[in-house]
């Protein structure tokens, strides 16, 4: 930008100015976590049908 010296806008300059801004953080989920939620949710609920079938 005209006028802004290329010093002013690294990250610790900006982090230390006394002027408010706002950070944004990108958070990813990593693939395997939902693949992992999944297999437990589809292991937990097999266990509980084949409880069910063993007190009948």
């Amino acid at each position: 930008m005209p006028g802004v010296a290329g010093k002013n806008t690294a990250p610790e300059d900006l982090v230390r100015s006394p002027v408010p801004y706002v950070k944004y953080v990108l958070q990813c989920e990593m693939p395997g976590q939902k693949i992992a939620a999944l297999g437990k949710k589809l292991k937990t609920s097999v266990r509980a049908r084949l409880g069910k079938l063993k007190h009948r």
